[in-house]
């Protein structure tokens, strides 16, 4: 068995982040195609390039700096892990923290014990089965027209009783994740299903409204937080960014950032 670590070459500034000339550089350095740099950013973001040879590592980190992208390398056992996340279905915005009961007893995470601010609205393809309804009109000219019953039965099984058929539809899931530092409690908030009443005067008639105006709030409270891209986006009222293709897109974003809570951005 390999013990051998990884190293990961990692984008130091969230602000430098930008598809189009982090997959350029990329291909250029590693002598990819463009495509394939792209989606490794779209699924990995700043988790630039993995390899099991540091020098591999610090030769693309050099690569790099000459197209002005400023970069750090670190091994697997200096990587931070995201930690383990409460879910939240209701919760209230106090002075001094964010609360919400536990086994019948009021808890209370400080507002301060928060490095990382995550919101996404992740979009992912629902798979959905259903039977279509069968067809009582097609059955009655079946028999008007003398077709035999052994036909009729052949022919049209599935129209008149209908038949199991597998749907894809896009799904929505909003998530506002609170990351903090070590040995205080995580959160995540699903908005789906989260109670707003929290909010409220400012409680709205959506969950993207409700959402939006959760995260506004809490986000008052916060300084001196690394965020995402979905939260830079409702900062900004670019609502197009706050979207995922998927879950692990949303978290590997996570595990990007979480490197970048104990340094300083350029």
């Amino acid at each position: 068995m390999n013990d051998e670590p990884f190293y990961f070459v990692v984008l130091k500034n969230p602000g430098s982040f930008n598809h189009n000339s982090l997959a350029d550089a990329l291909a250029s350095s590693l002598s990819v195609l463009k495509v394939d740099a792209v989606m490794h950013l779209k699924n990995f973001w700043g988790l630039l390039h993995k390899t099991q040879e540091i020098e591999r590592a610090q030769e693309l980190q050099e690569k790099l700096r000459q197209w002005g992208i400023e970069t750090f390398v670190i091994s697997t056992p200096e990587i931070k892990q995201l930690p383990a996340v409460k879910v939240l279905k209701q919760a209230s915005l106090e002075e001094h923290g964010l609360a919400f009961e536990e086994e019948g007893q009021k808890k209370s995470v400080p507002w301060n014990s928060f490095v990382l601010v995550c919101a996404g609205q992740v979009i992912e393809i629902e798979t959905v089965k259903r039977r279509t309804v069968g067809d009582g009109h097609y059955a009655k000219h079946l028999v008007t027209t003398g077709v035999s019953f052994v036909s009729a039965v052949r022919i049209s099984a599935d129209r008149l009783k209908g038949k199991e058929v597998i749907e894809k539809k896009p799904g929505t899931t909003f998530l506002l994740d609170l990351i903090a530092a070590e040995n205080s409690e995580s959160i995540r908030i699903i908005g789906n299903s989260f109670n707003y009443s929290c909010l409220g005067d400012r409680m709205g008639y959506n969950v993207l409204m409700n959402f939006k105006n959760l995260y506004q709030e809490i986000s008052k409270s916060m300084i001196n937080v690394v965020k995402n891209q979905g939260a830079r986006a409702i900062d900004t009222d670019d609502m197009a960014k706050l979207k995922y293709t998927s879950e692990n897109s949303f978290e590997n974003e996570m595990l990007w950032l979480m490197q970048l809570t104990s340094r300083s951005p350029d």
